[in-house]
């Protein structure tokens, strides 16, 4: 009996695990070259961030993560790191923490010193309308509103490209 529940111990704690480490296969079914699905979001200050007040200004970079997913705290570190890069080359950062509640997300944030804007999807609706399957995962809209990349990980191309 204590070894079956051991085992199932074991089994479930990798699938607990699982939103974060499939995300390194597939991070969304959205598809490049569409219009991004719109989205108004509270930040932190309960400000309302709308995606489409940045057509015509400037690239969006949205970074969808949680709190407890190891590989979404090593991209926020990174992209924390380059932020200064990404407002030069025009690129706003918007993160968007699903589900987390706000005391929870602004501890994160101090955590890792984040200096860009945090909006919550506490319901996930946004995260369903990007159909995300995993965590982290980093969508790249155009000025023009267009879906130029869906990835885990900032692309090396995409860094290469911005000198980034």
């Amino acid at each position: 009996m204590k070894r079956k529940f051991i085992f199932i111990l074991i089994i479930l704690s990798f699938f607990a695990s699982v939103t974060c480490v499939m995300s390194s296969a597939i991070t969304s079914r959205l598809k490049t070259g569409i219009e991004a699905p719109n989205f108004v979001l509270k930040d932190l200050n309960d400000k309302d961030i709308d995606l489409t007040s940045f057509r015509g200004k400037s690239s969006v970079l949205i970074f969808f993560w949680i709190a407890d997913c190891y590989a979404c705290q090593i991209e926020t570190s990174e992209i924390t790191k380059l932020y200064p890069k990404f407002k030069e080359k025009n690129i706003e950062i918007l993160t968007i923490n699903l589900g987390d509640s706000k005391e929870r997300v602004q501890s994160f944030v101090k955590r890792y010193n984040v200096n860009y804007p945090v909006l919550l999807d506490l319901d996930t609706n946004v995260g369903r309308a990007y159909k995300l399957i995993g965590v982290p995962t980093l969508v790249l809209v155009d000025q023009k509103g267009i879906v130029s990349f869906v990835e885990n990980e900032l692309p090396q191309e995409f860094k290469n490209e911005n000198g980034i």
